[in-house]
């Protein structure tokens, strides 16, 4: 036998091997060789649909304090844990709506406008700052309401939120709340 017949034939013997092996694990590795076990235990409840997003209810403006000129106010409001919430990277939007009956207009503060609202954190709360004409008109009306929004760290940086002012309709349909 010369080499090269003897190359042919390993070579053909290696096929033949091969060609053994490959039928022969696509047969043994098939699905329905088993039962399938029990269903596994219930997981633990997950996180509710709105990322742990805390959303007030709408409320009055009252002032803790209005200067004697009527044109300059703040209110403080209270939210519990705050320093640490603001320090694991959440996000607070207040959101100021006047109601005139047949329109109304919700904007994100703080508003730069003819007159100033604008907003900033002290231990423990939101300051609500008024610049306007008559501030005391804006007190205890329920025309005139305020409602805040705390957005976790986790979820405040899936939304980009770097200080952006969010419109309040495309936020609430972000958080899919009605």
């Amino acid at each position: 036998m010369t080499l090269t017949k003897m190359k042919k034939q390993a070579m053909k013997m290696t096929k033949l091997i091969l060609l053994t092996l490959l039928v022969s694990f696509s047969f043994s590795c098939s699905p329905e060789d088993g039962k399938d076990g029990a269903p596994g235990p219930q997981g633990e409840p997950g996180a509710d649909g709105n990322a742990n997003v805390i959303i007030s209810d709408w409320f009055q403006i009252e002032f803790d304090y209005i200067d004697s000129t009527d044109t300059n106010a703040h209110m403080i409001i209270p939210i519990e844990n705050l320093d640490g919430f603001l320090q694991n990277g959440g996000a607070i939007l207040l959101y100021i709506k006047w109601d005139e009956g047949t329109f109304v207009d919700i904007l994100p503060l703080p508003v730069d406008t003819r007159y100033f609202y604008i907003v900033s954190t002290l231990e423990g709360g939101i300051i609500f700052n008024a610049v306007d004409n008559n501030v005391s008109n804006l007190e205890n009306t329920p025309q005139v309401t305020l409602q805040y929004v705390l957005i976790p760290g986790n979820a405040s940086a899936r939304m980009n939120l770097d200080g952006d002012k969010i419109p309040y309709q495309e936020l609430m349909e972000y958080l899919n709340v009605e």
